[in-house]
Parts: C-alpha cells; structure tokens; sequence
C-alpha cells in the first residue's frame, strides 16, 4: 500500500491489486457534523446535486458515460464525510478520475436542479420516517448526542431542506470542497496512479482546518417514545462508546459479534431461534472519527416488547462470561467480514478512506491483530466503562 500527500493537501492511498477492474473513492471531509444552525442536510443536499450537471456534462451524460464505459458510480453521506466514487474496468481508470473531478470541482448547482433534488430529498426523508428500521436510530442519535452536532440526522429536517438556498450551498461548498479536505483511495489495477490524480486534482486549494469534537460519556439515562402506527413495536437500546482510533474499538467489535453475529449471536439465539419472540434482533457497534455507539435492537409485538428488553439487557450484561471456544468463533466471524471485504475492491477503497480520514491508513491493518488479542477480561472492561448510561428509544403503535 502506498501513501502520500500532494502539494495542496490532498491525501492519497493506493493499494494494487491484481484485478480487472479498479475503484477510485473520493471522501470529502464534511457531513452532518460541520453544518451550521440553518443548514442540517445541506451536506447530503450537495452531495445530490454534484451529479446534476457540470459545465461540460448534463446529468444523464454523467451517468451515461460511466455506465457506457462497463462502470459504475455513486456516492453516500454520513456525519463525518461526504463520498464519490467510480468503479470501472481497470483500462477506463484515467477516464474514472476525470468524471469525478468534473463533477466535483465543476457542479452548475443550477436553480433548476436544486429545486427538482429538493422534492426528491424531500421524498426521501419522508420515506425514511416510515421505515421504523431506519428511523430509529435517527431518534436515537437525536437523544444519545443531544446538544452536539452528531445529534442532527443526516437527511436534515424538512424546515431546513425546504429553506436551504443556492447562496448556502454556495458558501458550503467553497468552504468544504478542496484538494486539502479531500482524501482518495484506488484500489485495482491501474497505471499512472500518481500522476493521473494530481493531473485532475492536483489543483491549489485552500486550506481547511478540522477542530476535533469531544464528546464526553452520557450523563444519565434518557428515553424517548415515538407514536406511529403499524402492526410491530420497534426498540434500541443505545450507549456513547468511542472513536475509531480507540484502543477499545475492536474490544467493542468483538462485543458486537458476541451478540450479534448473524444466526448464531446471543440475542439471535435467545429472543428468535429459543422463544420466537421477534423476527428482527441483534446488535450494532459504530466507531467514527469524532464519536462512537453500540446499539442492541428488536422489533416485535407489543406484548412482547418487555420480555425482549429483560432479554437484551440480560445478554448485554453477561457478555463477558465466555468460553474461549465461543471468543475464538466471534472472532473469525470478524476475519470473515474482513476478507470478504477485501474482495470487494469499491468496499475496501471506502474502508481505507475512511481509515486514512481517522489518521492512519495502517489502522486498517492492525485492526485483526488487535481483535486477536481480545480476552474475557478487555469485554468485562468495555461493559464497566461505556455501558453505565442508556439512550432508550422505543417507536409504539399504542
């Protein structure tokens, strides 16, 4: 894996691989988390729109010629970064950075599109709201990091999506859209790496600079309860953890493998395959940049719904009464999820982005040696240290 930085900041990992195709994944360091008061979802706005015309492409034209070319593009958002990428085969690779150069550093933001993507995101966040699996943890960020930036769902709110002007996406992306708040991660075969990219972006940028955001252990316990109507109640227990680069990340991965590892995890076991209580039950651990969470969840019927909370609650607390043979399984299964990620090329150029995001690309490496080394006694001391306070969030049909 090769690492280096170009004269205007930007950050580049590239990992060869024997393949016939190639990823290039570019993150851009804004989300949820650097918008101001006025602007909740304006980073997912703009990631919207940058597909909506460039000063030499239409929109169709974008998606046309990537496509035509055998490839395939797309881009996400999420509290911390904003991504593009192209998959291609590994010949259309130069082709691939200069379509997402162009849509990155030359977007029209026309009034036109932005009115038509404020309808279509407008749909979106409605659809969102009616998928209880999803919606919930956006109330549950609301309540675990209530009072920090982290708290504001990605989407944004309809008062805001309805209210952001073409001036705020603007002055947003001037700010966040440079060289030097950018990371790219190629991962393929591919030739000219180096000079490609600094070809199409090695262009000069101002600089941006990141304050880290702390984010202390939760104070007391708070719960929320959420009307909507429907046939099932839907819960999430959820506890402020710590950040990617944190020692105890992958203590608290492997937690999360404990209980929640496909068919075979503690809570699968005990609330679906044991009693047949829920259909929908497991585990979820998230390590970012700033902040981390661990989330048990299940939906099920109402007069269920308590027993299922004894459940989680119970199997949280034992977690660390484990046999070595058990520990040892938990622990393969994260290998697995590791290895068939690397096999995905656009997969392992986001993970790798992201790690670079975090401070060190190398992270990604180390990280099965550190689950390794995880004992009986480090998920006793993640269970004392994180999980004292609780954010309950509990979605009713009554």
């Amino acid at each position: 894996m090769k690492t280096y930085t170009f004269a205007n900041g930007l950050e580049v990992v590239h990992l060869p691989q024997k393949s016939k195709t190639v990823s290039v994944h570019v993150l851009v360091k804004a989300g949820s988390v650097d918008e101001g008061d006025h602007e909740h979802g304006i980073s997912h706005f703009i990631e919207h729109l940058v597909f909506e015309g460039t000063k030499t492409r239409s929109a169709l034209a974008i998606t046309r010629e990537v496509e035509g070319l055998g490839g395939d593009i797309g881009a996400y958002t999420t509290n911390e970064r904003t991504c593009f990428y192209v998959k291609s085969l590994s010949e259309h690779f130069a082709k691939s950075v200069e379509i997402l150069a162009d849509i990155l550093f030359n977007p029209l933001f026309a009034e036109k599109s932005i009115e038509k993507e404020r309808g279509v995101i407008l749909s979106e966040e409605s659809m969102r709201r009616d998928e209880p699996r999803h919606y919930q943890w956006d109330l549950l960020s609301d309540i675990l990091f209530k009072g920090y930036p982290m708290s504001h769902a990605v989407i944004g709110s309809r008062k805001h999506i309805r209210s952001i002007s073409r001036e705020d996406i603007l002055a947003y992306y001037q700010k966040h859209y440079h060289p030097s708040n950018m990371i790219i991660a190629v991962v393929g075969a591919a030739e000219r790496v180096k000079s490609t990219l600094e070809c199409f972006f090695g262009k000069d940028g101002t600089r941006v600079v990141k304050v880290p955001i702390l984010v202390p252990p939760l104070k007391q316990n708070c719960n929320l309860t959420h009307k909507k109507r429907g046939n099932h109640e839907y819960l999430v227990l959820g506890y402020r953890t710590t950040t990617v680069d944190s020692k105890d990340a992958a203590v608290l991965d492997v937690l999360r493998a404990v209980l929640g590892k496909g068919m075979s995890g503690r809570l699968f076991e005990e609330v679906r395959n044991k009693r047949g209580l829920a259909y929908d039950v497991g585990a979820y651990d998230c390590g970012e940049i700033n902040f981390g969470f661990f989330g048990l969840y299940v939906s099920c019927e109402a007069n269920r719904l308590a027993l299922c909370e004894q459940i989680l609650k119970k199997e949280l607390r034992r977690a660390a009464e484990i046999g070595k043979n058990e520990l040892d399984e938990c622990k393969r299964f994260i290998v697995g999820e590791h290895v068939f990620e690397e096999e995905d090329n656009q997969r392992l150029a986001d993970t790798l982005a992201f790690y670079a995001q975090a401070g060190n690309v190398h992270l990604y490496s180390d990280y099965l040696k550190q689950v390794e080394k995880v004992s009986s006694k480090d998920l006793e001391k993640v269970l004392e240290q994180y999980f004292k306070r609780l954010a309950r969030v509990h979605i009713s049909n009554r």
